[in-house]
């Protein structure tokens, strides 16, 4: 059986020796920052404010519908999204003298053409090229990605709050089960890569969709994903507004109350990445009014409060070693609702 994050339960130690959450170290020791990602959104981030998602420790990416040279001058300070084609046209052309940071954003990760062009990619440029590729929804796919040697991969298809994919082509597997299947994958393809020279790499986990609350962050964690992709959370900051030319926005008494959340494969995304009307392809994401509710910093704080608190609960003192290490349980619907207020 397959179960989404509302199924599960992280159960305490039986004794725990933190005695201050505040002892509990939320962000990687090697980078300095949160296990979190932007979702390459329009409607969340651009080529305006995505230092205002840096400084509070959040790793970014641009998303395409900001200009191609306008991405190329970013992709050495933070992550920027490119087609295939975009990708394609960038190993053919250039040649790095620096690290460049660079997201492989399509709906359907399983393509072969994908793979392939990751893996030569990565056989063309080594470790100057940090590349994250996706998005996938069968673990068994994070075998051919370590193949290529990517550095993340981005899991799930169909969970996002603007992505209608699953609902209509039925194709959807649950993110808890995902993330538990993908993470055994990934110690597998660790334990034998010294063996096996056919895995080129170990990525790392990048759960994304369809995140509402701090606990499904937190469950999502502890299950054995890395990081966690946020779209909707970050579009309800005050901050996704900041450059923002493409989202319909409503004021009273001159605030921002709401403003549009949009999937980047709607036709309104088509149009904005450059498409003609006669081009626009059946859509597989939808537009949404979010309120917007908090400022940024707000939202880190009590995200870090949490995580600690689970940490601590769990005793376990560094983010590092909380990644797929928790004890787990199933939950019945009606002992998830006792606990969800």
């Amino acid at each position: 059986m397959l179960y989404g994050l509302d199924d599960i339960t992280i159960i305490p130690s039986v004794v725990t020796y933190i005695e201050h959450r505040g002892d509990c170290s939320v962000n990687y020791q090697e980078t300095g920052m949160l296990p979190l990602f932007t979702a390459p959104m329009a409607s969340v981030i651009n080529d305006k404010n995505w230092e205002l998602y840096a400084n509070q420790q959040i790793n970014t990416i641009i998303p395409r519908t900001i200009g191609y040279d306008t991405r190329l001058k970013l992709c050495d300070k933070t992550f920027v999204a490119m087609g295939l084609d975009e990708l394609d046209e960038f190993v053919k052309e250039s040649e790095l003298k620096g690290t460049v940071k660079i997201c492989l954003d399509i709906a359907n990760g399983h393509m072969k053409k994908a793979i392939d062009l990751c893996s030569k990619a990565k056989e063309k440029f080594g470790d100057k090229l940090i590349l994250m590729a996706g998005n996938i929804a069968n673990p068994e796919t994070y075998r051919e990605y370590a193949r290529a040697g990517v550095d993340y991969i981005r899991i799930s298809v169909g969970s996002g709050s603007c992505c209608i994919t699953s609902s209509n082509s039925g194709c959807y597997t649950p993110m808890a089960s995902l993330i538990v299947k993908c993470s055994e994958i990934k110690k597998d393809v660790e334990y034998y890569k010294e063996q096996l020279p056919i895995y080129k790499s170990i990525p790392k986990i990048v759960a994304d969709g369809g995140f509402k609350n701090f606990d499904q962050i937190i469950k999502a964690l502890a299950l054995g994903a890395d990081y966690v992709m946020l779209g909707s959370i970050f579009a309800k900051s005050q901050e996704s507004l900041v450059g923002d030319n493409v989202s319909k926005k409503k004021y009273i008494h001159k605030k921002v109350v709401e403003r549009e959340h949009f999937g980047m494969s709607t036709k309104k995304a088509q149009l904005i990445m450059g498409k003609s009307k006669d081009q626009l392809k059946t859509s597989e994401g939808i537009s949404i009014m979010l309120p917007v509710e908090y400022k940024l910093a707000t939202w880190i704080d009590n995200f870090k409060h949490y995580l600690r608190e689970a940490m601590s609960l769990t005793n376990i003192k560094n983010i590092e070693d909380f990644i797929g290490r928790p004890v787990i349980e199933h939950i019945t619907p009606s002992a998830y609702f006792s606990y969800y207020k």
